[in-house]
Parts: C-alpha cells; sequence; structure tokens
C-alpha cells in the first residue's frame, strides 16, 4: 500500500512535528484523457470588454520535489472589480498542473463541471458498495458557489508522487458512515467573485491554490514568477528567492487576506467545530485585521490569533515576500507552556537518535525510546526486536516524541498486538468518518509486560499511538498525559503571500468517536523524568510473595501420587491468576510435563509415573495482571522421587 507523508516544523523550538497526510483510501486515479466539452448558452446581455482583461504571463518554476512541471508558463488575467488580485483562467490553470493532477474531464454550460472516474480499492469496495466512484465538483459564477459531491475530491485530485513507502502493514477491512459528503461553498459570504467571461471561468489565483491543487501541491506567486511546491521541499529554496514587491500595498491585500482566512478556517480546519465556532468569519472580526497599516502589523495580528487557537499545529511556516524579517512573537500559549515545560523537565534536548534503548537486567527489563515516528521506523524496530524480546518488561518511551508519520505508528503497534488495529478518522465538516483495520501478526512480542511512558511532548502521531494502546488496552500508561494533537496538517497560501500550517481535515478519534485533541490519560502519573530502578524495584516489589501455598500429599494408586494445592492470595488487587504446575528434570532442566489452572485457588495433581535416574523437580508458578501488567512469579518449589 502506498503512503502519503506531510510534515509540519515547529519553528519556534526547531522540533520537527510529523503528521501523516493519509488520502482516505477511498479511491484510486483512473488514466484518462482530459476532455472539454462546450456548450455556448446564448444571452441577449451586453458584455462588458474590459470585464476581464490580459494580465502578465507568470513563468512556472518547480520546486517540487515529488512532482515533475511540465508546463513552462501560465497567462493571469485583471478583474475589473478586484484588480489588485491575480485571476487565472481555470481552464489554464489546470492545464498548467498537467502530470500532478489526475486528468480532469471538463464540461462548460452555464456552469464549469469538472468530474473524473476513480477505482476504488479492493479493500475499499465491499463498503462502497461499488468498484468505481465519480467526484465531481462544479463552479458556478452567476451565484458565486463551488460544488462537490464529495468534499474529499479536493485532497484526491494528485497523481501519486515519485516516492513510494511500501509497508508490510496489511489492510484488513474498512468501515464508512454512510452520510453526505457533497458541500457548497457560497464564496458571496467571502466578497469573493467567480467571474465568467465569454464562455470562460476566472478565479483568483489564491482560490483555485485551495481548490484546484490537491493536498500534496501549492503555488506561490511572487513578481513574474508561479512557484509550484510539494510537501516535501525544503522551504528555504523558497524564502532565499523572496524579493518584496513595490506595487503591492497593504490596502490591496488586507481584506482579501481576512476573508480567505474565514473561508479557510471555516471550510478547511479540522478543529472548527470541536471548538464549537460556528464561523471564523465573526471570530476574526475581534482581530482587526482590516485596521493593519502595514504587512508587519497585519502579520502580528494574525500570530495573535494563531495563538489564541492553542494548537500546535496551527503555526506561520513563513510570512512571506512582503515581510521577509518576520520574527515570531516568543509569548507562549498553553500548550504550548506545558510542551517547554516537559520537554525541559525530560531533558529531551539531549535526545538526538530516533530510537535508543537501555537495559536493566536485574529486573528482565528494557526501556525502547522512540523520539519521533518516521519513515526508519520499520527498520529500526526490527533491529531493536532483537534486543528486546529477550525482556520480560519492555517499556516503550515516547515522552520526548512530538509526532510522526502514522505508518510508523501503526507497525510499532505490531510488536504489542496480533490482532487488528483500528485507525479511525473523520471529516468534521462532512461527519464522515472512516475505520481501517490493519494488521500484522509476525512481529508480535508474546507474553510480555508492555508499559508506554508519555508526557506533555507526546504530541500529534505519538499521542495517536497512545491512544490506540488505550483502546486495545494493550499496556500500562504511565508518565504525564499526552499532550493531544488529532488531525493531519494542511498548509495554505495567503493572498499576501504568508505560508501557514494547520490542523487538516483528517481528524483522528479513539473508538468512542471521541477527538483526541486534549491528550489521553494515564494510568499512573509519574514525576518526570523516571528513575527506571525505582520504577523496576518497586514494581517487582508489588509482585514479590504474591501467594502462600499449602499442599497435601496422598497416595491414590500404586505408584501414584496425588498433591492438592490451596493458595492464599496476599493481594485482592492481583488479579485473573493462572497458575502453571511444571514437572522439571532437576539435571537438564527440561520440562516434562505442564498443566495450567485458570482462576483456581484450590486444585489437585496426580504425578505421572516417569522412569529416569535424575531428581525431578515439581515447580509451581502464578501468572497475575496487575494495572494491566502481568507478573509471573515461581510460588512453590520442591524435588520429588
Amino acid at each position: 500500500m502506498r503512503k502519503r507523508i506531510i510534515w509540519c516544523a515547529n519553528l519556534l523550538l526547531f522540533v520537527l512535528v510529523i503528521v501523516a497526510c493519509h488520502n482516505t483510501g477511498k479511491v484510486t486515479t483512473t488514466n484518462e484523457t482530459t476532455t472539454i466539452v462546450t456548450t455556448t448558452i446564448t444571452t441577449t446581455t451586453t458584455i462588458d470588454e474590459t470585464l476581464i482583461t490580459e494580465g502578465k504571463t507568470l513563468t512556472l518554476r518547480d520546486l517540487a520535489p515529488e512532482y515533475k512541471v511540465t508546463k513552462s508558463s501560465l497567462k493571469t488575467y485583471v478583474y475589473k472589480n478586484q484588480p489588485e488580485v491575480t485571476y487565472v483562467n481555470v481552464v489554464d490553470f489546470i492545464d498548467a498542473l498537467e502530470g500532478i493532477l489526475v486528468d480532469l474531464q471538463i464540461e462548460k454550460t452555464n456552469t464549469l463541471k469538472l468530474t473524473y472516474i476513480a477505482d476504488v480499492p479492493i479493500e475499499y469496495q465491499e463498503a462502497l458498495g461499488v468498484p468505481t466512484y465519480t467526484y465531481e465538483m462544479i463552479i458556478d459564477a452567476d451565484n458565486d458557489t463551488i460544488y462537490f459531491n464529495d468534499f474529499d475530491m479536493i485532497k484526491s485530485i494528485n497523481i501519486e508522487p515519485s516516492t513510494e513507502y511500501l509497508t508490510r502493514l496489511e489492510l484488513k477491512r474498512v468501515e464508512l458512515n454512510d452520510v453526505d459528503s457533497s458541500i457548497t461553498i457560497d464564496l458571496k459570504n467571502y466578497n469573493m467573485d467567480i467571474v465568467r467571461f465569454k464562455d470562460e471561468f476566472y478565479l483568483p489565483l489564491y482560490l483555485t491554490n485551495l481548490f484546484l491543487t490537491g493536498e500534496n501541491i501549492h503555488v506561490y506567486e511572487m513578481g513574474n514568477e508561479l512557484y509550484v511546491l510539494d510537501y516535501t521541499m525544503d522551504v528555504n529554496e523558497l524564502t532565499k528567492r523572496f524579493k518584496q514587491e513595490e506595487s503591492l500595498t497593504i490596502d490591496d491585500i488586507k481584506h482579501h487576506t481576512e476573508n480567505y482566512l474565514a473561508l479557510y478556517f471555516d471550510y478547511f480546519y479540522g478543529l472548527k467545530t470541536f471548538k464549537n465556532v460556528t464561523s471564523y468569519k465573526e471570530v476574526l472580526q475581534e482581530y482587526k485585521l482590516s485596521e493593519a497599516t502595514s504587512f508587519q502589523e497585519l502579520h502580528q495580528k494574525i500570530e495573535k490569533f494563531i495563538y489564541d487557537l492553542n494548537d500546535l499545529h496551527t503555526s506561520i511556516i513563513t510570512a512571506g515576500y512582503m515581510d521577509k524579517d518576520f520574527k515570531e512573537n516568543q509569548a507562549l500559549n498553553d500548550k504550548m507552556t506545558r510542551f517547554q515545560k516537559d520537554y525541559n523537565d525530560n531533558i529531551c534536548k539531549n535526545r538526538r537518535n530516533e530510537m535508543v534503548y537501555e537495559k536493566y537486567n536485574n529486573y528482565q527489563a528494557v526501556v525502547l525510546q522512540i523520539n519521533q515516528f518516521s519513515l526508519e521506523t520499520r527498520e529500526l524496530m526490527e533491529i531493536a526486536k532483537d534486543i528486546i524480546k529477550d525482556y520480560q518488561h519492555i517499556v516503550f518511551d515516547i515522552s520526548c516524541n512530538p509526532g510522526g508519520n502514522l505508518v510508523g505508528v501503526l507497525e510499532v503497534l505490531t510488536y504489542l498486538t496480533n490482532k487488528e488495529i483500528p485507525f479511525t478518522y473523520s471529516n468534521p465538516i462532512t461527519g464522515s468518518t472512516v475505520t481501517e483495520y490493519h494488521q500484522l501478526t509476525d512481529q508480535y512480542l508474546r507474553n510480555k509486560a508492555f508499559y508506554i511512558y508519555t508526557s506533555g511532548v507526546t504530541y500529534s502521531a505519538a499521542n495517536l499511538f497512545v491512544s490506540i494502546v488505550q483502546d486495545l488496552d494493550l499496556a500500562y500508561v504511565i508518565g504525564k498525559p499526552s499532550l493531544g494533537g488529532a488531525s493531519a496538517v494542511n498548509y495554505t497560501v495567503l493572498p499576501d503571500g504568508m505560508i501557514l500550517c494547520t490542523s487538516g481535515l483528517m481528524t483522528l478519534t479513539n473508538k468512542e468517536g471521541v477527538i483526541i485533541e486534549d491528550g489521553i490519560q494515564v494510568d499512573r502519573e509519574l514525576k518526570l523524568p523516571i528513575n527506571w530502578y525505582s520504577f523496576f524495584s518497586e514494581l517487582e516489589t508489588q509482585f514479590r510473595n504474591s501467594s502462600i501455598v499449602e499442599h497435601k500429599l496422598n497416595e491414590t494408586e500404586v505408584g501414584k501420587k496425588q498433591i492438592e494445592f490451596t493458595i492464599t492470595r496476599t493481594r485482592e488487587d492481583l488479579l485473573n491468576p493462572i497458575y502453571t504446575l511444571k514437572v522439571i528434570n532437576n539435571r537438564t532442566h527440561q520440562t516434562i510435563t505442564s498443566v495450567q489452572f485458570t482462576n483456581k485457588d484450590n486444585f489437585s495433581y496426580t504425578l505421572p509415573k516417569i522412569v529416569t535416574d535424575d531428581t525431578l523437580l515439581l515447580e509451581l508458578s502464578v501468572k497475575y495482571t496487575f494495572n494491566k501488567v502481568s507478573f509471573v512469579e515461581v510460588i512453590y518449589l520442591e524435588e520429588v522421587d
């Protein structure tokens, strides 16, 4: 299965916070030839020849490592009512991204309809009930609306990137809820115009960038050039080209920027419903962006808006070419304050490697630090398995893990269970929910006691890891509650050139359908950093001398002996006892026979007749569960004739 990876850097702390941007898996694209069907609508309206006039031609610059830009230029246009904004012909824009977008069927009438038929993956066909799926987008200039029959179309129109990440995970089945995923966006609410002029359709470039580039690509206008960016590019490749444009003024663009922010956060921000916001148009009015008298002041107001979201996934990547010397305010919101405190308390700055293990041989324990989930996680875990498999107690320390790609999360989980792993996400704008069940059986570490160590640095994909562990009851979670982070990230380019990273519409939930933005509670809260010697010593003490054993030997038949056992537990919180009685060769230490007694404190056993010159040992052990952790103690050991 191919996986798409996207990341967002937290520039303030220079900590890479990676989140997977995952295609819903609903469809894969077919390779059809683009067709344009035009139906002329005869009207008696007099055409204003100055409504749309030709503007400059932009030279395309390829800064997208995963894609190849084949076209060299794109014509722009000037819209009479908004001459300060670059407009483009929608069909020309689609053509300029040939080889990046799927082949769309284009039909022109009094509206512009874009469609394509996609193949449904086999794993999704049973849930959807169809082998193909048709996406449809209708651009209506008369009503200034854009309609999608399925809002997921926006993130589904890129072809596959050139780099593939292959995983051994198997997608076993899929569950979908039955909701209407269609949506109509009324641009009039945001003072935006769609223009139909001489049977052609025109949109502001910043809107075609929002609606028609897919989730992997963005374009960035600067001067006479249009840069094509993808999710893998180094932003410095763009910022080093920044050159201020004297012709653009704050009065020209601040209203468009405010309107665009309102539109974007109303329809593309994954935490809008979580934060109980009706419309960000009203929210943004509180920040008075329209009163800004300079780009610096405008960006300070936008920064305050982002700060108040208290969402570490949403941040300013760059203020853009009109404010290239912009410096972020170092003020911390609630989440960042907690992040920074636990980051310092846990001495996370010293963790430079993705995985590090520490052995505690006296306690049959090992601590495996996983400091991020990356494309290398799978290979590193395969190496680590050879080390940690020999220990009874295995701690997965993700207390300094601020995120990672989601595939790495699922791959690590296969070491904790051989059962299906549910991965649930939703689009809170449409209400659609998908649950994918992934499985890999040959990695599972059997009969181990697992612990997860978390803190206020545990965020994003690492937060998802803890959530699934809790849902499946796979481990004992210790430390401090995780920080949260429930969305895959998206990028967007504002009309003034600022680039934001935001929580997108792939929003992660737990098994109850609750968005996991506020983090996961621990089973036991511990002060940071943990002293592992003390922790394991205390753990061992909890299980030591767990049982008082009384036994009685009876002769039943000639040559046979029966032993009756009566067990008294010393602690009531040690649950679900499983007693294992073994007959062991004392010289070779080989187990000759073994029998289990489950949830019984009184049982008897008849010794088999064994012909041997060696002495035999009778060993009785008990396996208890305490705080989701299983522990085995030998409670009786005696030589027998």
